[in-house]
């Protein structure tokens, strides 16, 4: 019998995936913290340029013209700023 790795039950456990279901592949509660860590003044929204960053971070490599296409769509009530929850809906669908 061969032992590559040892199993953990209590580590996070990962899923990787391309489908529609990314914000499982990267747990909601890791993409939350990924969400927060450009949330600057910690009111739970983030703002266009908080916003394209967080997209470069998460390996999405936007222009600024798509950025503000995406941020425009997302920012229902116009006023300048989503929260996670919408955030987190167009993850899922991206």
């Amino acid at each position: 019998m061969i032992i590559v790795g040892r199993f953990d039950a209590r580590a996070p456990q990962v899923r990787l995936s391309r489908g529609p279901d990314k914000a499982v592949a990267m747990e909601n509660s890791a993409l939350r913290a990924r969400f927060d860590g450009y949330d600057r003044d910690g009111d739970g929204r983030i703002e266009l340029a908080e916003f394209w960053e967080l997209l470069d971070a998460l390996g999405l490599g936007y222009e600024e013209a798509q950025a503000r296409s995406a941020f425009g769509s997302l920012d229902q009530d116009d006023d300048g700023q989503i929260d996670f929850a919408e955030f987190s809906r167009w993850w899922v669908g991206h």
